[in-house]
């Protein structure tokens, strides 16, 4: 079955790490209810920099496009440190 994958590149600030770290945790229990996963990975020569995948089954059902809830959207906006964020779409994966 297809999936949708997408990747985005994010710019912690030391201070905002451990709060940061807590909110992609707190976003992932939400999209592993509704089938999506969220992976979180810390580059190992940048400890500043983070990659977040996003997968879901279909593009509409994407956290980038689906329906979430207030609680959820709160969340995505008060994530702490991620006004560096450079995004990608890598497509459906089989």
């Amino acid at each position: 079955m297809p999936k949708v994958l997408t990747a985005a590149r994010v710019r912690v600030p030391t201070q905002n790490e451990t709060e940061y770290v807590n909110t992609l945790r707190e976003l992932s229990q939400f999209a592993e209810a509704r089938g999506q996963r969220i992976w979180l990975f810390r580059n190992a020569k940048d400890p500043r920099l983070f990659i977040e995948f996003s997968e879901s089954p279909t593009e509409m059902s994407h956290r980038a496009q689906a329906s979430r809830l207030p609680e959820e959207i709160k969340l995505e906006k008060a994530t702490p440190g991620a006004g560096d964020v450079r995004a990608r779409r890598l497509g459906a994966l089989e």
